[in-house]
């Protein structure tokens, strides 16, 4: 009886083993999906929005000079943003490229980007073969609705 014990004891243990398994295995796949829709190819900032008020109404406020800027996400976690052919500010040469290092938080919801500047976050509102939409996440009150949105096309 000791023996039957056991083994029943086994065969609802090992399901329960499977399922931990799969879930783990699920959550790797959606990880290297996201991670490999970012670093698959260079993307192109197209849109900023912005609300100026906390209104809810956000207006296009994309400048022509941002209009070429190249985010590169590499499979190491380094981006690079480089400014196209039209630049912000010609004074500022060392702004034509920004070195971040960047992962994903919160289950795939959250871009980390790093730098010894600043630290940003950005809600992944949307990302698929040729469209990625960014929330910028407020640092000093993550639950406020976000005000900055950036959408990069390739």
């Amino acid at each position: 009886m000791n023996t039957s014990y056991r083994f029943n004891r086994f065969v609802l243990v090992l399901p329960l083993v499977g399922l931990i398994y799969g879930f783990f295995s699920l959550e790797t796949r959606i990880t290297s999906q996201t991670s490999d829709l970012l670093a698959q190819s260079a993307w192109t900032e197209t849109d900023f929005w912005k609300d100026e008020d906390g209104d809810g109404v956000f207006i296009y406020d994309t400048d022509s000079c941002q209009a070429d800027n190249n985010w590169r996400f590499n499979a190491d976690s380094a981006l690079v943003i480089t400014e196209g052919v039209l630049k912000c500010e010609e004074d500022m040469p060392y702004l034509d490229t920004i070195y971040f290092n960047w992962l994903l938080k919160n289950n795939e919801t959250v871009l980390s980007m790093i730098s010894k500047e600043s630290d940003l976050d950005f809600q992944i509102f949307a990302i698929g073969e040729h469209e990625l939409i960014l929330y910028l996440i407020d640092p000093e009150n993550t639950a406020a609705p976000t005000r900055e949105k950036i959408i990069l096309r390739r």
